[in-house]
């Protein structure tokens, strides 16, 4: 990219898991705006990048807010060229309610990519954490064309009759599961539909779908869901991953080695959903 020196990456949910090592790992080559709800934890995650030498910015915001997240992206305008939107801020089944969930999860992707699309400098690109759970449900036109459209007002009613489709758990309200595997699906739509206006402004848009992965939020699913311990065990690399290999993937995809990748999915998920497409009776 050009105006290295100016270039910042946005980074949301950076306080804690996937967002804290993506922010630590992009702020070795560039500024980074570190974006979490948590403004206590925010503090302390800014303070420690800063003791290693990152160049780190903070900014509180809600995302589901559609303000707070405007508010958010005059900050990022106003400190430098947006060469990446890193937006791994969201919530799990165990965490919140349906309605919640959705609302983090998908709307707030909605509206953290409607507001940076035309900050984007040449080059840039927006990542975006999905799941393997987006794989779970299978497509349905009226589903997808509710999932599509988040920022409709509506939204929450609309989907709300679609959330009694079954989950792989009955440790999970089966609202919220299903609104978590909804909300992903709609995140992977997202980056897939979105590609085209982006590509306008010589950016990339991508997601990315980690497996189980050992952040604060993923041990939380893991201590409480027997099919998350299941699951791991059935992961051919037969473990946890770790933030530092999500962040990896991130920074590639944020850099010119990735100037083909767009509107697409990448699976890092220890090669679970290959080997559970192949199983028996699949």
């Amino acid at each position: 990219m050009n105006n290295k020196e100016s270039a910042l990456f946005v980074i949301t949910g950076a306080a804690s898991g996937m967002g804290f090592a993506s922010a630590r790992r992009l702020g070795k080559r560039d500024r980074v705006l570190l974006v979490d709800i948590n403004a206590k934890l925010l503090d302390h995650v800014a303070d420690q990048l800063l003791s290693e030498g990152v160049q780190a910015e903070k900014h509180v915001c809600d995302i589901t807010n559609e303000h707070s997240v405007r508010l958010l992206a005059k900050t990022a305008q106003s400190l430098g060229q947006v060469s990446g939107v890193v937006n791994a801020a969201g919530i799990s089944p165990s965490m919140a309610d349906w309605r919640r969930i959705l609302s983090v999860d998908l709307v707030g992707t909605a509206f953290i990519l409607r507001e940076f699309l035309p900050l984007m400098a040449p080059g840039s690109a927006a990542v975006c954490i999905a799941s393997i759970a987006s794989r779970l449900s299978t497509s349905d036109p009226k589903i997808d064309a509710i999932i599509d459209n988040p920022l409709y007002p509506d939204f929450l009613k609309s989907i709300e009759p679609f959330l009694s489709m079954p989950v792989p758990s009955t440790e999970v309200d089966p609202k919220s599961g299903m609104a978590y595997v909804l909300a992903k699906r709609g995140v992977v739509r997202l980056c897939e539909r979105l590609a085209p206006a982006w590509a306008q402004r010589d950016a990339r848009i991508v997601s990315i779908s980690p497996g189980n992965i050992d952040t604060p939020m993923g041990r939380l699913e893991f201590e409480r869901l027997s099919y998350i311990r299941e699951a791991t065990e059935k992961t051919p690399i037969r473990r946890l991953g770790r933030p530092e290999e999500i962040a990896a993937a991130v920074d590639f995809l944020c850099s010119d080695d990735a100037s083909f990748i767009t509107g697409c999915d990448l699976l890092v998920d220890g090669g679970y959903t290959g080997a559970m497409s192949h199983a028996k009776g699949n």
